[in-house]
């Protein structure tokens, strides 16, 4: 198995060797013998690798230099890295001509999709600048995990190319990247018919949209923690008592046509919508404006959801929503057509407690 150590030895030297003005595509066994013991205190063997043949150590050279393939190494420093471990020159050719050259066969497994409790909304995009192929996804957490360390991941796909399963790894070549808002990640290689939609598109700029898949503790976090909504991820806690269980598919402050929580119980879907708009009545001189904003606020968001949504639906709101203000004639006739399932709170301390009561009733 390679180690990080390995890695991180390899990079250090290949530094080295920068400062020397040996290129990788350069080196050579007599080159790699004298660096190794001038400069790191190695004595390299000159051993040909083909004598190795039916030896565990050559079975396990083969292992290590596959895994660097699937990490997203390239040839070169996987020809470095593996000579550095085993302390013997292997050019770049063995690995060419004995490990698979397709690369893509390492990042295609079906399989590890049944891992996932996580889905976010993500795209693929081709920058024409830096000619790569790149994953872009929102999730809060995530994006100040990178922001505060180096966060390596592998990347896989599922066969059709619909998916993408990123699987923390410190080892990988590939990392979270932080953008202005959201995470980019190098997606190379991809499936070749994604490929095509995004590299040869006469247009300046395509997209393809795609689902990120992973694990939340693989990153050290609850699943629960990876609600955006903040009043959500206060509510669902106490929802969980009464046996809702979250959806994998995680919603954002993007998705504004999809409420704030996706919840299952019994084989039944529950959106479910907080909005506290409505916290204290307006006190500016044009308060007759404000409300009229806040009323269409509030009617915009019951439509949008009920109209986009075939499921259960439950909004809950501020319990000043009962000034009278507020409910109007077009308000009225809104919650007639639509009907739909109301709770009032004051948002005070405990209030979801006493919500997640009210649903459980609501829901039974």
């Amino acid at each position: 198995m390679i180690t990080k150590q390995d890695i991180d030895f390899a990079i250090n030297a290949n530094r080295k060797l920068k400062e020397e003005s040996i290129i990788l595509s350069n080196l050579s066994s007599t080159k790699f013998r004298e660096f190794t013991k001038n400069r790191l205190g190695i004595e390299a063997k000159k051993v040909r690798i083909s004598s190795m043949k039916n030896t565990k150590t050559y079975d396990n050279l083969l292992l290590d230099a596959r895994e660097l393939f699937e990490l997203g190494y390239g040839t070169k420093f996987i020809s470095l890295c593996i000579s550095l471990k085993y302390k013997m020159y292997i050019h770049t050719i063995f690995f060419h001509k004995t490990v698979q050259k397709n690369r893509l066969s390492f990042v295609i497994n079906d399989s590890i999709f049944n891992q996932l409790d996580v889905i976010c909304k993500g795209r693929l995009f081709y920058n024409r600048i830096a000619r790569g192929i790149f994953l872009s996804f929102k999730c809060k957490p995530l994006y100040n995990l990178s922001k505060n360390e180096r966060v390596g991941v592998k990347i896989f796909y599922d066969t059709p190319g619909n998916k993408i399963f990123i699987k923390r790894d410190d080892r990988s070549s590939k990392s979270l990247v932080c953008g202005y808002s959201d995470i980019i990640i190098s997606a190379s290689p991809i499936p070749k018919n994604t490929e095509k939609i995004l590299k040869f598109n006469k247009n300046i700029y395509t997209s393809k949209n795609i689902d990120v898949c992973f694990e939340a503790d693989d990153f050290g976090f609850d699943k629960t923690d990876l609600i955006d909504d903040k009043n959500a991820r206060k509510l669902y806690p106490h929802l969980q008592k009464y046996g809702f269980i979250l959806e994998k598919k995680r919603i954002t402050c993007s998705d504004r046509s999809c409420g704030d929580l996706h919840i299952y119980r019994n084989g039944k879907k529950y959106i479910i919508e907080i909005s506290n708009v409505f916290e204290s009545p307006p006190t500016d001189k044009n308060y007759h404006s404000a409300y009229n904003r806040i009323r269409d606020n509030i009617l915009g968001k019951i439509t949008r959801i009920c109209l986009l949504n075939k499921c259960n639906i439950i909004f809950i709101f501020n319990k000043t929503l009962e000034d009278k203000k507020i409910i109007n004639e077009d308000f009225v006739r809104v919650i007639e057509h639509f009907k739909p399932n109301l709770i009032l709170t004051t948002f005070n301390d405990g209030w979801e407690k006493e919500v997640a009561n009210e649903i459980h009733q609501l829901t039974k």
